[in-house]
């Protein structure tokens, strides 16, 4: 009984880490890099913006400014995916109702275990879901970086052929 005690101590002090690795340094991450890409995006769009006035073809401009904001809207979505996180406390409700016995602290361990592991399970659900959209969003942005680059080339080569 002790050492199934103990075992008990051990898997929640370990879960409990994990937990809080979730909580304290990916999830924070993640929504650093969500930061990142949406500024990096915004600027793209107010500089595709700003080439408008300055008579650059739209042509040139279409591409990065829609994977922009089709970026954007990735980003700005994958945010509602991470608004309710498990912090895997057990109700003080639930733990008056564990029986008061020989077996009351392990019950009360097992339950600690049992919230434990679902706040993990789903903390780490919106850490998939948000890298996922992530992923798309990095993408969209590395193409619309990309056909800037080119839309730059091609704009500057039409223009110098024209003779300025």
């Amino acid at each position: 009984n002790d050492a199934f005690e103990d075992n008990l101590k051990l898997y929640f002090e370990s879960k409990r880490k994990d937990l809080d690795i979730l909580l304290t340094s990916t999830i924070p991450t993640q929504k650093n890099l969500m930061k990142t890409i949406l500024w990096l995006n915004s600027s793209i769009l107010a500089f595709t913006i700003t080439l408008l006035g300055k008579q650059v073809g739209i042509i040139f401009l279409s591409i990065p400014f829609i994977f922009s904001f089709i970026s954007i809207f990735h980003i700005l979505f994958s945010l509602t995916d991470g608004r309710a996180k498990s912090f895997g406390t057990i109700p003080l409700e639930n733990i008056k109702k564990i029986p008061q016995n020989k077996n009351e602290r392990i019950q009360a361990l097992y339950d600690m275990n049992t919230c434990i592991d679902i706040a993990f399970k789903n903390n780490s659900l919106i850490i998939k879901k948000r890298a996922n959209k992530i992923g798309l969003a990095t993408k969209y942005t590395i193409v619309s970086v990309t056909s800037i680059f080119f839309a730059i080339v091609f704009y500057v080569n039409i223009y110098l052929m024209k003779g300025g």
